[in-house]
């Protein structure tokens, strides 16, 4: 089964699925507005050429770095299939995801 109404099983409490809802549709826009302040901020201090800064409710350091990446497209076109079956990680994980409507 991909996806299963919520209403079809009685096991599921739906107010901690309204709650959730809530809760996501919040934090979705509080992480907008944190992303939008964040990019002002980085600019002010680049522009300013200031790396920390000390307010009375936190500490913002700003410095740019620079990270090395390898596209796994072309690891696996260039890198023999003996070297990356030794060098392989294969982990699980579990991810939830919401969208909302």
């Amino acid at each position: 089964m991909d996806f299963v109404n919520a209403s079809d099983i009685p096991l599921i409490d739906q107010k901690l699925l309204d709650e959730y809802y809530y809760a996501k549709l919040q934090l979705t826009k509080w992480e907008k507005q944190e992303t939008e302040l964040k990019e002002q901020v980085k600019k002010l201090m680049i522009d300013r050429e200031i790396k920390n800064l000390k307010t009375q409710n936190m500490l913002l350091i700003c410095h740019k770095s620079e990270r090395v990446s390898y596209p796994k497209d072309k690891i696996e076109e260039y890198v023999p299939e003996d070297i990356l079956s030794r060098i392989r990680v294969v982990s699980e994980i579990v991810i939830l995801q919401a969208k909302l409507k």
